[in-house]
């Protein structure tokens, strides 16, 4: 919930917010329960239908459309708080780009950083040297391609291609190595 009180905390500093609210999308029906009770400041809506229907019936008539409907519902939200391990989550936020001219920034992902199937890697280029403090973490030198994966917890992770190692690696030390693709033009 931290992210979604941060989405909140700056929105009231824009606008008055009378009603804390947040739509979940699970397919736990005990979660509800929880989160009504964890937190009594926010109005709490689900599918609870469908949260049910998963846990008894998975691939039944009913889950799916408590599926399609989570997914519908959660690109319609201001910000979307998920995982983008999650098909549901990626899909979810794709919709959600057709109602906003830019969405990159209505999305917090708990696990990885958007990627679509099949996507090609993500490189970046070392602008200054890393030696790692732990084993966790790579070793780079200005420079250095690294393909990034993911990032947790403020760092980067990624593979050197250099050394070939996976790890850890502060954001600071890189910038994104950008694919420049000749189009071909037409005589008009």
């Amino acid at each position: 919930m931290e992210a979604v009180d941060s989405y909140y905390e700056l929105l009231e500093k824009r606008e008055h917010v009378s009603n804390r609210c947040i739509y979940l999308a699970t397919d736990d029906d005990s979660v509800i329960s929880e989160m009504k009770g964890r937190y009594p400041r926010y109005t709490v809506l689900s599918n609870e239908e469908a949260a049910i229907a998963a846990r008894q019936q998975r691939y039944s008539q009913t889950s799916l459309n408590g599926v399609i409907t989570d997914i519908i519902l959660l690109s319609q939200t201001n910000y979307i708080v998920c995982t983008f391990s999650s098909q549901v989550c990626r899909l979810a936020f794709e919709l959600m780009q057709s109602h906003y001219p830019d969405a990159s920034q209505n999305a917090h992902s708990l696990d990885e950083m958007y990627y679509f199937g099949g996507q090609r890697p993500r490189f970046q280029r070392a602008v200054s040297a890393h030696t790692p403090a732990d084993d966790s973490e790579i070793e780079l030198k200005v420079g250095d391609l690294v393909s990034l994966r993911e990032i947790k917890h403020g760092y980067f992770i990624g593979t050197s291609t250099r050394t070939n190692k996976y790890g850890h690696y502060p954001p600071y030390t890189v910038e994104d190595v950008v694919d420049e693709v000749v189009f071909p033009t037409f005589a008009e």
